[in-house]
């Protein structure tokens, strides 16, 4: 097979994609995003974009935030952006939390942090007020920005340069990303600038993805800071951010982006919406006549005239996109193999929150079906305990690997042994290094936008219910499912019970994100079956 290496630029630390994109291209266009409540686009150049982390970083350390982590909570934004690279570029750590979570989870993720200060868009003013009731930390409005700004460029005048001559630590943790576990509790991953740039370094010779892209990936997960955001700056390119869901195909349209990273979810929202569009202008037949035809193959001049003849199809997209990079989720072969056969290839990967995240990508000219790609040259894929199909766990060892779980010394050991992190997939490497994930040992649910879930979290809210005695959670068909048996002592007709305990089910979930919240609810008749030590045996469904 032949195999070749992209050139790629190497970086540092986070900062330096900053400072070496101000220097290399000053005028050209970081950031664009919707303002005006949507009426006008706003640019914001390489050189602005610097000069303004400078001014929020000068302002941060002169307030005393030095070495401290910053929460930071709100919708994708450029004043969310703009917080963050703030932040880590002063060796600060970005603690990004999700936006969804009751304040009562937030309250408890920013005490196990040690945050002193949460910087919150005016989305979740109220959220940010209960928190305040709650914790005796400094809370920072983004509406105050633009004050916070000129705050710091005169600060900047009168020779306040800590921030700008500041030498960041590789080694530093730049950003605590909590991410759910089998344990029921969430655990907070330490990243380090050294792990999260050795990967977006590496992620650049496995394949070219370069191109001007929507930012659509919320930030609070690894993979929307690492691949959506740091990687095409990286690569000099230009995002436009789109604040909200519900403006993803209109923005993607308007922006005419060239490669976009997705989850699954998305993926199938574009393929879909083609369907439909075709059929708005007429296009049914056309459509219908690509995706019967012959398979595509990965050479670039082919995608190029498939693109072509499509292109009045694809006007919905912009008319540029060629590339599309999904983790996070197995994702439907019919969507990978459609966008091919219309010039969009989907470039399947591997990634978890311990890893920086992303462990493979497939390279764009020679993809493998069924595989999460080759390995990242930063990282070694160890399968642990192999069958005879050469399938066991995968283990990780290298630079991605994160500093380890935050304030869980003893979760950090277990996960990590002898420098190899063990992910609790299982999986096998072939003998051109590309990864293929077979199944998962852990409980864990991954719904089909990518949303990490443990069952045993909810569960353990589950079984404080009235008439539950045991239950187990898991998915069906991309819903959550809760199946319970009941103690009844009242001998309270099966329906009346369904009907209580799931309006008991419904105050749990109006304190919980939409994805893990309970959609439907089955009664059984008799206890789960046990292991010898009356463990409950989890049956997949």
């Amino acid at each position: 097979m032949e195999y070749r290496k992209y050139s790629s630029r190497k970086y540092n630390n986070i900062r330096e994609l900053v400072d070496v994109r101000a220097e290399t291209v000053p005028d050209k266009a970081m950031f664009s995003f919707m303002a005006d409540k949507r009426r006008s686009a706003r640019t914001v150049s390489s050189e602005m974009f610097r000069e303004q982390t400078e001014q929020f970083g000068t302002w941060l350390f002169e307030k005393g935030f030095r070495d401290s982590g910053i929460v930071i909570l709100g919708e994708s934004s450029y004043e969310w952006i703009l917080t963050f690279f703030s932040v880590v570029g002063g060796n600060n750590t970005a603690v990004p939390l999700d936006k969804d979570l009751s304040a009562e989870s937030l309250c408890e993720l920013i005490l196990d942090s040690g945050s002193k200060a949460v910087v919150y868009s005016e989305t979740y003013s109220d959220i940010a007020e209960k928190l305040r009731e709650m914790l005796d930390i400094a809370f920072i409005s983004m509406k105050d920005i633009p004050d916070i700004l000129e705050n710091g460029r005169k600060m900047l005048e009168s020779g306040k340069r800590d921030y700008a001559e500041h030498t960041v630590d590789a080694e530093k943790t730049a950003l605590i990303v909590y991410t759910s576990g089998t344990t029921g509790k969430s655990k907070g991953v330490e990243l380090t600038h050294n792990s999260i740039i050795s990967d977006v370094n590496s992620i650049q010779e496995v394949a070219d993805l370069s191109g001007n892209g929507v930012l659509v990936l919320p930030l609070h997960h690894s993979y929307g800071i690492t691949a959506s955001l740091l990687l095409p700056l990286a690569y000099m390119d230009s995002l436009f951010i789109t604040g909200s869901l519900r403006y993803f195909m209109g923005d993607i349209k308007y922006f005419k982006p060239e490669v976009e990273f997705l989850v699954p979810l998305f993926v199938e929202t574009i393929y879909k919406s083609l369907i439909k569009y075709a059929e708005s202008i007429g296009k049914s037949e056309k459509l219908s006549a690509i995706l019967n035809g012959p398979e595509a193959s990965d050479d670039e001049n082919e995608l190029a005239d498939r693109r072509k003849k499509a292109e009045d199809i694809l006007e919905l997209l912009g008319g540029k996109l060629r590339i599309i990079i999904s983790g996070g989720a197995p994702i439907v072969p019919e969507y990978l193999n459609g966008l091919k056969k219309l010039g969009i290839i989907v470039l399947n990967g591997y990634g978890i929150t311990e890893c920086s995240p992303i462990v493979a990508c497939n390279p764009n000219h020679l993809t493998k079906a069924g595989s999460v790609g080759r390995i990242v040259d930063a990282c070694q894929v160890r399968i642990d305990n192999p069958d005879e199909n050469g399938e066991g766990e995968v283990c990780v060892k290298g630079s991605i690997v994160m500093a380890g779980y935050h304030n869980m010394e003893d979760e950090t050991r277990k996960a990590i042994r002898d420098d190899w992190f063990h992910t609790g997939d299982l999986g096998r490497v072939d003998e051109d290094n590309y990864l293929y994930i077979t199944g998962r040992i852990k409980n864990l649910i991954i719904t089909a936008n990518g949303e990490n879930i443990s069952p045993e979290e909810i569960e353990m809210n589950l079984n404080g219910i009235s008439y539950v005695k045991e239950v187990v959670v898991y998915d069906s068909n991309n819903s959550l499912c809760a199946e319970i048996y009941p103690e009844n002592p009242d001998n309270i007709p099966e329906s009346e019970l369904k009907k209580l305990i799931f309006d008991e089910i419904r105050k749990i979930n109006a304190k919980m994100p939409p994805y893990k919240c309970i959609s439907n609810i089955v009664l059984r008749d008799s206890e789960f079956p046990k292991t010898t030590s009356k463990k409950i045996i989890r049956r997949y469904k």
